[in-house]
């Protein structure tokens, strides 16, 4: 099968395409990071495009030489009847001053002469009234300055290959498939240039009529053409307005002046409409260097005037010998006001700062070292790119190339996911890979993941370079996995860096007509053959157009989902991005065993409605295997298609993989069960679970909703697998969950109906096993997070839960048992605040400080060794992360009744915020030198239940899962940005990382959080690896920047011992020691005894 996005004309489109992922963003809910309020319509990139018209456009693209002209007689008789030339093969056309014209003066068309009798001139040509084919008769007449001249100026049509031809194709094909772009043309004219359309005034069909029909003639007048531009962005006067054609788009002039595309903002009812996004973009694509006669250059004095010689810095370029030159003055011009459009205020008209930069393609063979160097020199000074097309049959993807380098915006990454190495459970496998996506103002985001490595305690590239910058983000220099190239021949790969629109996954999605993809519906294949499939999505856009779909619109739609944007057979058109972003879904790695080699596999979902399936087949390559859209989730499509303004949510949760590891290496052999498991968040309330047994052949277990589980809201709580001791189930894995989000409830301030409970259930078929349905449980609000579980006697049975609430309560749990009559669940903790994330839970013990003092000093103080299980948690609203108005916290809470029991009567009273003691970092840090006053603050903490710390960032809150690592608390928080929420930046704000002594709250690092960003941070994800000796070595990624921007922070423990080691010097100065050195594996006490009467069997 062709693909024409990759046939001669693909290269000019992805290069301008690369020019366009320029700054959207998003909001809505927690999306509100990404976007403000004026960001939440659409908007559009501002895009210029001057397209050579030149002569020498009617070259040859592949030899570079002037096509084959027809060869025409001159007359010399007096009289001759024209009629005898026009035919075929040799034609005459009507000119005037230089320009075609015939009746109602019509250009778009080629118009040939009819017969008429006309006289011989010395200067061969024929000159009177000459009458037109088309509409002849007296309005049919042309001018009496009428000359007919025996040149071809069809040339094109006589070369299959000529620049112009293969430049027009590529650009209706960019301008058919680019999203979210509205494009202006202009053209070369004579020695200037012409606007023939404004930045959104034309539809794409008519600017794809306008480009059709454009020919080739003149000179090559880049300067007066990009001065012509800057006219147009400053609403100046139009340039050399009597030299231009009158078939211009007048629309965006008023009198002399330019309507500049920066004042043209008008929303509805034609009212103000301030945008965001305040820059343009100036596109030149050229064939040759500039003309040299001074008619071509008139702007040049008025371009020096906009920026003089003592604020410009001559422009250079370097011959074939790589000896740099600087160019001469021809070549100046443009990169001198490439340069000022880039670094001034193009429009000051308005209070806002209007920039114009500006992307250079350099088209053909026709161009001089020095030439190309002008190009160069223009994209660099111009804060934009320049691209070599040497072969015209790459236009195409350059200028998608360039497209997409406009819409550039930094991705955004999730938490990285890691895999778990094959033949040793306690290191992980060296790869991580990264989800990212796009935040615009519509439907549509783009996603990707990407491919790293952790080599020696650093997140590097494919080539071995570190790959995350001091921001914490991957490095636009950085050159991810998966991208194609071939080392052996001495190959480097591309720079993708963390742009959403290069490289990763999405590009390894390049045959969308042989996608594997199934649904739940009919026969189970995604495709318009199946008859269910097609009545779903004819209803689907039924809803959204209103009226009766055809079934070629359903097929298309179904063409476009699978990542088709037009065509069918041998001229598919690719879709410029196929894959949705993965907002909250973090990749699942799972690793299966191979005939060769044993490959690893990434599951995640999208807001695009689709579970993907990859192989990581190499350093290279990846592969899709399959994917998976529910059919509830057709009702999206139109509106992702029609890029409709707003949010829309599909498959948004990270998923939960089961895998029945029967022999323990680690990955999925013959005969072993894996299945997956998937929740939607925002998406829907529907759960499904899938059999990825066999890799290449997954089968749809159940699905369930709300009419399964009546307690279930959205399905926001990740699944967890656990065992029960249940006489009918204690050999099968369970389902954990939180009933979920209440929409209604939580934002419109509607009553409680669903989200509030817990659920298990069957993990193969779904059913549910038990809930707090089943016993008299109190709680009112939603469960939106994980469930933390316990295993509190270790013989291998999950026997206590943790649930937090979006209302600040914790619930307790306890299996105790087998008889279910005897489950019970009680308030734990009340703590007035709103909980979105699961409790951490880790089983440990802390030295109870009794003290006894009289007169206020302490006299004796008695230590005790008490078990607890420490609860972490920390609060925050997680879908309003721009909220300023509550202090939230971070909370450790000293849960003391370590046997699982049944409470259904004499639970324990809930532990307020009242109850846990008041810290910062130095409430024991400052008193590690002083060590009789530690023991005293010891004694203080003891009569409370544990501790909580009051953020003190502006609006600052817990927004993830904490965790627990040697006995360290990391708490991962989001401080809203205090910029006007008027600004049209990007709002996001600071992400940090706080690491706490789980005891004392006192720094384990050397400052008590570390910067990971501008967006929320994810929990710190675990990776085994080794120090230089060999020892175990925990690590921690996600995290930002990291160490020395690794990416990485090597995980620390707290001491050992749970009195605090007091050390002293020589001189007898001690000091309290409360941590240890740097954690990995090793063997630890693990488990707590205390002695019991009544513990339940």
């Amino acid at each position: 099968m062709r693909i024409s996005a990759l046939s001669k004309v693909t290269v000019i489109a992805s290069m301008l395409l690369a020019m366009l992922t320029l700054s959207s963003k998003v909001f809505a809910e927690d999306i509100d990071i990404y976007l403000n309020a004026l960001l939440k319509e659409k908007e559009t990139a501002r895009v210029m495009l001057m397209f050579d018209t030149s002569g020498s456009m009617l070259f040859s693209s592949q030899s570079g030489t002037r096509c084959a002209r027809k060869v025409l007689d001159y007359y010399t008789e007096e009289e001759t009847d024209v009629c005898a030339r026009y035919d075929t093969k040799e034609e005459w056309y009507c000119k005037r001053w230089g320009r075609r014209r015939c009746a109602e003066w019509a250009t778009k068309t080629v118009e040939y002469c009819a017969e008429y009798e006309v006289e011989t001139k010395p200067v061969y040509k024929w000159q009177k009234k000459v009458e037109c084919s088309v509409n002849p008769g007296d309005d049919g007449k042309c001018y009496e300055e009428t000359v007919l001249y025996n040149e071809d100026y069809q040339e094109v049509a006589q070369c299959a290959d000529s620049r112009l031809k293969v430049a027009k194709a590529a650009v209706t094909d960019v301008i058919n498939t680019a999203a979210d772009v509205d494009f202006g043309v202009g053209v070369f004219r004579d020695t200037t240039s012409h606007i023939v359309a404004g930045i959104g005034s034309k539809s794409k069909a008519e600017l794809k009529t306008i480009i059709n029909g454009l020919n080739g003639a003149n000179g090559t007048p880049i300067t007066d053409s990009a001065f012509q531009v800057y006219r147009y962005f400053s609403g100046k006067n139009v340039f050399e307005k009597d030299k231009l054609s009158w078939n211009r788009d007048t629309s965006i002039e008023n009198g002399s002046a330019y309507i500049s595309p920066f004042a043209n903002l008008t929303g509805p009812g034609g009212s103000y409409q301030p945008r965001c996004d305040n820059n343009a973009y100036f596109i030149m694509m050229t064939d040759g260097d500039p003309s040299d006669n001074s008619g071509y250059h008139s702007a040049a004095g008025s371009i020096e005037t906009l920026l003089p010689d003592a604020k410009y810095t001559d422009a250079t370029y370097k011959d074939d010998n790589d000896k740099e030159h600087t160019l001469s003055t021809k070549f100046q011009h443009f990169p001198r006001l490439a340069e000022y459009m880039a670094k001034n205020d193009v429009y000051s008209k308005d209070t806002k700062v209007n920039n114009v930069y500006t992307y250079t393609i350099g088209f053909g063979n026709g161009m001089s070292d020095e030439g190309e160097g002008m190009l160069e020199a223009a994209a660099e000074k111009g804060k934009g790119k320049y691209y070599d097309t040497t072969d015209p049959t790459k236009l195409n993807e350059n200028l998608k190339a360039t497209l997409n380098q406009i819409l550039e915006l930094s991705g955004n990454f999730t938490s990285p996911s890691v895999a778990a190495s094959q033949s040793d459970n306690t290191r992980t496998k060296e790869f991580v890979y990264y989800s990212l996506f796009s935040p615009i103002g519509s439907t549509r985001w783009n996603g990707n993941i990407k491919k790293l490595k952790i080599s020696e305690h650093s997140v590097v590239d494919q080539t071995d370079s570190p790959a995350i910058n001091d921001k914490g983000e991957i490095d636009k220099h950085a050159k991810t996995f998966w991208l194609d190239y071939n080392p052996s021949e001495g190959d480097a790969p591309d720079v993708d860096g963390g742009n959403v629109a290069l490289g990763g996954l999405n590009a390894q999605i390049t045959s969308p007509a042989e996608r594997k993809i199934f649904t739940d519906v009919g026969n189970g294949d995604f495709n318009s053959e199946n008859t269910n499939v097609l009545s779903k999505i004819k209803l689907a856009l039924n809803d959204y157009y209103g009226g009766e779909a055809s079934e070629q619109q359903a097929k298309d739609l179904i063409n476009w989902m699978r990542g088709i944007e037009s065509g069918s057979g041998d001229d598919i058109v690719l879709r410029q991005h196929i894959m949705g972003d993965a907002l909250h879904s973090k990749p699942a790695a799972i690793t299966y065993e191979g005939s060769e080699e044993d490959k690893t596999h990434l599951l995640f979902g999208t807001n695009a409605g689709f579970v993907h399936f990859f192989e990581d087949t190499s350093a290279t390559k990846a592969t899709e295997v399959w994917s998976f859209i529910p059919s509830e989730l057709f009702s999206i499509q139109p509106a992702l298609m029609d890029n409709a303004a707003g949010k829309l949510y599909g498959m948004d949760l990270t998923p939960t993989i089961h895998h029945d590891d029967s022999n323990g290496d680690g990955k999925v052999n013959s005969g072993e069960t894996a299945w997956a498991f998937f929740g939607m968040r925002r998406g829907g309330s529907t759960y499904y679970a899938l059999d990825i047994s066999d890799r290449a052949n997954p089968k749809l277990l159940w699905s369930k909703g709300n009419a399964d589980y009546p307690s279930l809201g959205q399905t926001w709580s990740q699944p967890k697998v656990i065992y029960v001791n249940h006489p009918s189930y204690a050999d099968k894995p369970l389902l954990v969950f939180g009933a979920g989000y209440d929409k209604k409830q939580f934002e419109e301030g509607g009553a409680n109906t669903v989200g509030a409970g817990v659920y298990l259930v069957d993990a193969e078929t779904g059913d549910k096993v038990w809930s707090t349905d089943d016993i008299s449980f109190a709680g009112k609000d939603s469960i939106v997070g994980r469930i933390a579980t316990l295993d509190s006697d270790y013989d291998g049975y999950t026997d206590r839960l943790y649930a937090a609430d979006v209302a600040g309560k914790i619930w307790r749990i306890d299996l105790a048992g087998t008889n279910t009559t005897d489950w019970s669940a009680f308030e734990f903790a009340s703590l007035s605040a709103n909980l979105f994330y699961q409790p951490e839970v880790a089983r440990t013990y802390y030295s109870k400080v009794t003290s006894y003092s009289v007169d206020g000093d302490v006299v004796n103080s008695t230590r005790m060794t008490v078990p607890f299980e420490a609860i972490v948690v920390g609060s925050g609203n997680r879908t309003t992360p721009m909220d300023t108005s509550n202090t939230d916290q971070l909370f450790m809470i000293r849960d003391t009744n370590v046997i699982t029991k049944s409470y259904k009567t004499n639970a324990p009273s809930a532990i307020k915020a009242i109850d846990l003691m008041d810290i910062d970092p130095n409430t024991f840090g400052s008193l590690v030198k002083s060590p009789d006053k530690f023991i005293e603050k010891e004694s203080q903490l003891a009569s409370y239940s544990g501790w909580k710390y009051s953020l003190t960032g502006v609006g600052e809150k817990a927004l993830a899962k904490p965790a627990i690592i040697g006995g360290v608390a990391y708490f991962p928080t989001f401080m809203a940005s205090t910029t006007d929420s008027s600004s049209c930046s990007l709002t996001g704000g600071e992400g940090r990382l706080y690491a706490f002594h789980l005891h004392y709250g006192v720094n384990i690092y050397e400052n008590a959080y570390t910067v990971t960003g501008d967006s929320i941070p994810p929990t710190p994800e675990l990776v085994y690896s080794e120090d230089s000796d060999a020892k175990s070595q925990f690590l921690l990624i996600g995290i930002g920047a990291g160490e020395n921007n690794s990416g990485i922070i090597k995980a620390k423990s707290i001491n050992d011992s749970a009195v605090p080691e007091l050390v002293c010097d020589e001189n007898n100065n001690c000091e309290i020691k409360l941590t240890g050195g740097f954690v990995g594996f090793k063997t630890h006490r693990s488990y707590l005894y205390k002695e019991i009467t009544n513990k339940v069997n």
